[in-house]
C-alpha cells in the first residue's frame, strides 16, 4: 500500500503544480498549491467572505450577494424562467428587458429561492460505524439512509436552518451542509435576449463570443431588502491576464470518479438514452413553437435549455468516439489492480456487472421518474401529491427522499408555485409523454392498454382543477382528499405511478444500492492512498476552483482570451443582422454612446461544470471581475477529465455589464449601488 501511497501522491502533486484543476469543497480547500503558483496566500476570513457572498440558485444556476443591500448577479440564462414567468403575451421582458428604476417595481419571481452555505459538518464516522461487512448492498443502503436522514433532521431542527446531506468520493465522505435558504427573490434587471445570447445556439460553447448573460435580482426578508456585510465588491475592469482568478459556484455533478466499466456504460447506454429524450421532446416543442409568436414565448425557455443539453451531450459523446476516455481509465485500473487483493478487487468486478445486466431497469426507470412526461407542470403537480398521499404514512426513514419531514418546505413551495401553466403546451407535453412511454413499454404492456381506455390529453387538461392554486393547496393541506380524488390528472398520473413506483423501487434495490456499496468500498480503498489530497466530483453544493486568464490555441491559430463590443457589431454586419444574429431594434443604430473597445467576453483555466452558470469570478483582492456563464466545446471533456490545453470556461466582463446597465439601459442607479 505505501508504493501506491507514493506513486499517486507524486502525480496528484506534480499534475496539480501543471494545471488549475479541481472543483474543491471550501473545508479542504488547496491554499499550498495555489500560494506556490500565484503567490496569493487564502486567509480563513477570505475563505468565509468568497462562501457567504455566493449563493445556489433553486432554478439552477448560481450566483452571488454584489451589494450591501441584497443584490444578485447571476446569469440572464439562469433567470430566464422567472423572467419568462414574469412576462406575457402583452409585456414580454425576454425580447424587451426589464429594469426595475425603483426598489418598489422590483417583481416577485415565484418558484425562485437562493440559499447560502452557512456550515458544513462531516458526519462520516456516525454513519460508517453503523455499517459492517455482514450486511448485504441493501441492507447498507437501508441503514445509510436512515441514518443520514437521522442526521439531517436532527441538525435541521437544532439550527432552524435547510440542511442537506452531501455524498462525496462517490461515498467516501458523508457531510451536512446547512443554508441559509432566502425565499423572496425578486427581478431588479435583465438586458434583452438579443444582448443576453447574440448568436443563439449557432455561437453557443464557441469562443470568441459576445453575450451580454447576466441579470440581476434582489433578496428580501421581512418586506425589507436583505441587509448583509458579506458581498463582493464591484471591479469594473475586470481581470488582468496570468492573475489568478477563483471561481465559486455550484457544479451540479461530475463522472471524474466513475470506473472504466461505468465510462463504457455511459457511452454504450446512458448517452444515446439521453439525446434520444432531447431530440425526441424538442421535436414535439419545436412544433408547437410554430403555431404562433406566443406559443414560440412560452416554449423558448424550454427549448433554449433542452437544445444547450443536447450540445453538451452530443459533445461528450464525440469525446468518448474522439478520445480514449475507456482505456485511459481501464489502464490506470490496472496499474492500481496489481496492487489489490481479491477481495480488493471486488467492488469493481461487482459494479461492472451490475451495470451491464441492469440497463433495462435503468432505462424504464429513468422514463418513468424523468423522461416521459418532462416539461409537464400540472404532470409534475399531480404525481408529486399521489405520492405524497403514500409516502406521509411511513416512516420517514423509509420514504423516498423528496417526502421526508425536512423536505417538506421545499415540497410545499414548488406544489404552491404562481408559476403560469399554459394548457395547450401541457397537452403537447403529456401526449409526448405517452408515445414516450409507449415506445418505451410496448403497445400491448397492461398500463398502455389502460391509459388508451381513458380520457385523451386533452380532455384531461381541460377537466383538471390542478391548474388551480388553491386547488393544489387543498390536497396538500388534506392529503386524505387525494386518495380517494377523481380529479382526472390525479387519476392518470395514478395509474402510471402503480408501476412508476414499482420500477423506482427495483432501481433503488437491485441498481442504486448495489452501486452505491461498491462505489463506498471503491472509495475506501482510494481514499486510504491519497485522503483528501483531491478534489470529490460535483454535486451542486458550493466549490472553489482557481485559474487565470488566458487564450488557447484554436484549428485556425492563436485565439485571445478576451472578445470586445466592436466584434459583436462586425458579426451583426457580416450576417445582416438575421437571427441569432439579430438585435433589438434600439441597439441597431448604435445611438448609446457606442464603444468597440468594450471588453465582452472572456476565457479562464477556471474548473467549471453545468451548474456554475451565474458564478462570480474573483479576484485575489476579493472583488468580482467577471461572471462565468459558459465553457468552450473542448470544456465538454470536464465532466470525466480536466484538460486546459484547450478548453476554458466563458465568463461575462464587469466592464461589459457596467456598461450595458449605464451607457444602453441608463440604470445609473444599479451602477452606483455596485460601486459603493
Amino acid at each position: 500500500m505505501a508504493k501506491i501511497i507514493t506513486t499517486i501522491s507524486a502525480l496528484l502533486i506534480s499534475t496539480s503544480l501543471l494545471s488549475d484543476e479541481g472543483m474543491w469543497t471550501f473545508d479542504n480547500l488547496p491554499k499550498d498549491q495555489i500560494a506556490q503558483k500565484y503567490g496569493v496566500n487564502l486567509t480563513q476570513e477570505s475563505i468565509d467572505h468568497m462562501r457567504l457572498s455566493s449563493l445556489r440558485i433553486s432554478i439552477g444556476g448560481s450566483g452571488s450577494f454584489v451589494s450591501p443591500n441584497g443584490l444578485i448577479l447571476t446569469n440572464h440564462h439562469v433567470a430566464s424562467r422567472a423572467i419568462e414567468n414574469l412576462s406575457s403575451e402583452d409585456q414580454n421582458y425576454i425580447k424587451d428587458g426589464f429594469y426595475a428604476q425603483t426598489q418598489d417595481l422590483e417583481l416577485g419571481c415565484p418558484n425562485l429561492f437562493v440559499d447560502q452555505l452557512i456550515a458544513i459538518d462531516d458526519i462520516t464516522y456516525e454513519v460508517n460505524q453503523k455499517l459492517n461487512d455482514s450486511m448485504s448492498s441493501l441492507q447498507k443502503d437501508e441503514v445509510r439512509k436512515e441514518i443520514l436522514n437521522q442526521l439531517k433532521e436532527e441538525k435541521q431542527a437544532q439550527s432552524g436552518l435547510h440542511v442537506e446531506v452531501v455524498t462525496l468520493y462517490k461515498g467516501g465522505k458523508y457531510q451536512l451542509y446547512s443554508f441559509k435558504r432566502y425565499t423572496d427573490i425578486r427581478l431588479v434587471m435583465a438586458p434583452d435576449k438579443t444582448l443576453a445570447s447574440f448568436g443563439g445556439d449557432e455561437m453557443n460553447f464557441e469562443f470568441p463570443r459576445m453575450n451580454f448573460d447576466f441579470a440581476f435580482l434582489r433578496a428580501y426578508e421581512n418586506g425589507e431588502p436583505v441587509s448583509n456585510s458579506n458581498y463582493l465588491k464591484w471591479n469594473s475592469e475586470g481581470p488582468k491576464e496570468g492573475e489568478v482568478l477563483f471561481v465559486t459556484g455550484n457544479p451540479g455533478s461530475t463522472n471524474r470518479l466513475y470506473t472504466a466499466d461505468h465510462r463504457a456504460i455511459l457511452f454504450q447506454y446512458s448517452l444515446p438514452r439521453i439525446l434520444k429524450f432531447l431530440e425526441e421532446r424538442l421535436a414535439v416543442l419545436n412544433e408547437y413553437s410554430e403555431i404562433s409568436e406566443e406559443h414560440k414565448r412560452r416554449a423558448q425557455g424550454a427549448i433554449g435549455s433542452l437544445m444547450n443539453a443536447q450540445k453538451v451531450y452530443q459533445g461528450e459523446y464525440r469525446d468518448f468516439q474522439e478520445k480514449p476516455l475507456v482505456q485511459n481509465k481501464y489502464d490506470e485500473e490496472s496499474a492500481l489492480f496489481k496492487t489489490l487483493s481479491s477481495e480488493q478487487k471486488e467492488p469493481w468486478l461487482t459494479l461492472g456487472n451490475t451495470l451491464e445486466t441492469q440497463q433495462d431497469l435503468v432505462t424504464q426507470a429513468s422514463y418513468f421518474e424523468r423522461y416521459a412526461f418532462f416539461c409537464s407542470k400540472t404532470y409534475a403537480y399531480a404525481r408529486h401529491l399521489n405520492r405524497y398521499a403514500v409516502e406521509r404514512n411511513k416512516p420517514n426513514g423509509k420514504r423516498f427522499k423528496e417526502y421526508v419531514d425536512s423536505e417538506y418546505e421545499t415540497l410545499k413551495r414548488m406544489l404552491l408555485s404562481q408559476e403560469p401553466i399554459y394548457s395547450d403546451l401541457e397537452v403537447a407535453m403529456i401526449e409526448a409523454g405517452l408515445v414516450a412511454l409507449e415506445n418505451e413499454l410496448g403497445s400491448d404492456h397492461p398500463l398502455i392498454v389502460l391509459l388508451a381506455k381513458g380520457p385523451t390529453p386533452f380532455e384531461i387538461i381541460r377537466d383538471t382543477q390542478i391548474n388551480s392554486l388553491e386547488f393544489r393547496k387543498e390536497l396538500l393541506e388534506n392529503p386524505d382528499l387525494i386518495k380517494t380524488s377523481n380529479d382526472p390528472l390525479i387519476v392518470f398520473t395514478r395509474e402510471i405511478d402503480v408501476y412508476g413506483r414499482q420500477k423506482r423501487v427495483e432501481f433503488e434495490e437491485q441498481y442504486e444500492a448495489v452501486l452505491n456499496d461498491c462505489y463506498d468500498k471503491i472509495a475506501q480503498v482510494m481514499f486510504a492512498t491519497h485522503g483528501e489530497s483531491i478534489y470529490p466530483d460535483a454535486t451542486f453544493t458550493l466549490r472553489l476552483s482557481y485559474g487565470n486568464m488566458k487564450g488557447y490555441m484554436g484549428s485556425e491559430g492563436y485565439i485571445a482570451p478576451v472578445s470586445n463590443l466592436g466584434e459583436l457589431y462586425a458579426i451583426y454586419d457580416q450576417n445582416g443582422g438575421a437571427y441569432p444574429y439579430n438585435l433589438n431594434e434600439k441597439w441597431q443604430t448604435k445611438s448609446y454612446s457606442f464603444d468597440p473597445n468594450i471588453s465582452v467576453n472572456f476565457v479562464s483555466t477556471n474548473d467549471i461544470i453545468g451548474g456554475n452558470s451565474g458564478s462570480p469570478v474573483i479576484n485575489d483582492r476579493g472583488e468580482v471581475v467577471g461572471l462565468i456563464f459558459d465553457g468552450n466545446k473542448d470544456a465538454h471533456l470536464w465532466n470525466l477529465e480536466f484538460d486546459d490545453t484547450t478548453a476554458r470556461s466563458i465568463s461575462v466582463h464587469t466592464e461589459a455589464i457596467e456598461y450595458c446597465i449605464d451607457k444602453m439601459y441608463g440604470a445609473k442607479p444599479l451602477v452606483q449601488e455596485l460601486q459603493r
